[in-house]
């Protein structure tokens, strides 16, 4: 599709390349810090499926991630925050992701690969998070919080790419909002489908892109 400014960004396709481009890249003591927070994040859901949210402790999560308490803080305020493993940077760590793509690459084919990316980082972990979620939906008000967060930090991110393809200062704007929002749409729909469906997140994303071609 084209905007105002005459810049085409291509429309979703039925078909879609696996993602590509890698994960912003960082220091190894970073590097050790996201595998901790990681490894806490994995236990926390692991638990939650194995004995409940209920009797989720901080101490449980701790002994099962293999780290004391107070390492555990360094990374997550509470039990809940854990379950959900977003971290505090999120916001800063999209924005790397949308300067790490191709410099040509057109907007919405860039939203496309980080979500396929992201879905696929980790496919165990990711299918552990959905199993979550489907049992306890209230922990996505925490999802929504968090994204609304950081909302801002990816939308500049994505109009910065659009204004250096030559679209304008009030469609670029435009364009990353409703771009970004869909990024979430797509995620969330993606994950629902391969969990009723039981099907790859890969082949959910190209049922849900086939979609939006056919009706787009």
């Amino acid at each position: 599709m084209a905007d105002s400014s005459g810049v085409t960004q291509s429309a979703p396709t039925k078909e879609a390349r696996p993602g590509s481009g890698p994960e912003p890249r960082c220091g190894l003591r970073e590097q050790k810090k996201r595998q901790t927070r990681h490894d806490i994040h994995r236990a926390a859901l692991e638990l939650v499926l194995a004995d409940g949210m209920e009797s989720l402790t901080i101490e449980k999560i701790a002994e099962r991630a293999g780290v004391s308490q107070r390492t555990f803080f360094n990374y997550f305020p509470s039990k809940d925050a854990a379950v959900l493993g977003l971290p505090p940077d999120l916001g800063q760590r999209i924005a790397e992701s949308f300067a790490s793509r191709p410099a040509d690459e057109q907007a919405w084919d860039t939203v496309v690969e980080l979500v396929r990316e992201n879905l696929n980082r980790d496919p165990v972990e990711h299918q552990l998070r959905r199993q979550v979620g489907m049992a306890y939906p209230e922990l996505l008000r925490g999802v929504i919080t968090a994204m609304s967060e950081m909302q801002a930090s990816g939308q500049d991110a994505l109009a910065e790419r659009l204004r250096a393809q030559g679209v304008d200062e009030v469609d670029a704007r435009r364009l990353a909002i409703v771009y970004f929002n869909l990024s979430g749409v797509l995620t969330l729909t993606t994950a629902q489908i391969a969990h009723r469906e039981s099907i790859s997140s890969d082949e959910a994303l190209n049922v849900v892109l086939g979609i939006l071609a056919v009706t787009g």
